[in-house]
This record gives C-alpha cells, structure tokens and sequence, in this order.
C-alpha cells in the first residue's frame, strides 16, 4: 500500500509546489516520474483480480504465428505480448510496454492542462 502513496504523493506535491518545479526543470521532472511509474507499473507482481488472464493471454499469444495473433484476443494488446515473447522478454516485458505507452499519452495531456500535475 506504501507505494500507491508515494505514486500519489509525488504529483500532489508537485502540484502544491509550483515555485519548486519551474520551466528548465519541468521536463526532466516529469521524465523522472514517469520513468518511475512505469518501473512501478511494469515490474508489478500479481497484482489485480485479472493477472492470470493476463499470463494466459500472454501464453497464448506466444506461441501461435504472427497471422494468427489477432484471432487470439484484442489485437493491439496480443501483439505486443506476442512481439515481447519473441525477443524473450517475458511477461514483465508486456507490463513495461503497456505502461510507457499509457504513461507517455498521459504526460502528453497532463503538460497540456494549467496545473499538469494536479492534472496527473
């Protein structure tokens, strides 16, 4: 539970201390957490009601053809577990994935709001 404060309280003081995180440094904070959310995001462990669907998702994508990815489940997703199981990722490798990939569209919209981290 420790981290899902510390994943919110970072933003929260962030947002409580503008003066703090000025212009020059804004992109490089903001990488920094990012980089830290998907490192807390990507290496979690069985965490979730839907984690063995996600490794029975991943074991099935694994080991049919690339023509035949698409059948297996929602496609975009089953690409990415069939593309990280080829270069022998494993599964952390599809949660790393997953999460730079929302964590990047995230920080896009939340930069673009007034307060980006309250936003975030």
């Amino acid at each position: 539970m420790f981290i899902y404060w510390v994943m919110f309280t970072i933003p929260a003081l962030a947002s409580m201390l503008p003066n703090v995180f000025h212009r020059q440094l804004s992109s490089f904070g903001w990488f920094l957490v990012a980089l830290l959310f998907v490192v807390i995001m990507g290496f979690r462990f069985e965490t979730g009601a839907d984690w063995s669907m996600y490794m029975l998702i991943f074991f099935r994508s694994s080991g049919v053809p690339l023509e035949e990815v698409y059948t297996v489940g929602d496609p975009a997703y089953v690409f990415v577990n069939w593309m990280v199981a080829k270069l022998g990722i494993g599964f952390y490798g599809v949660n790393l994935a997953c999460a730079t990939i929302f964590l990047s569209g995230m920080v896009s919209f939340c930069r673009r709001q007034p307060n980006s981290w309250l936003a975030f």
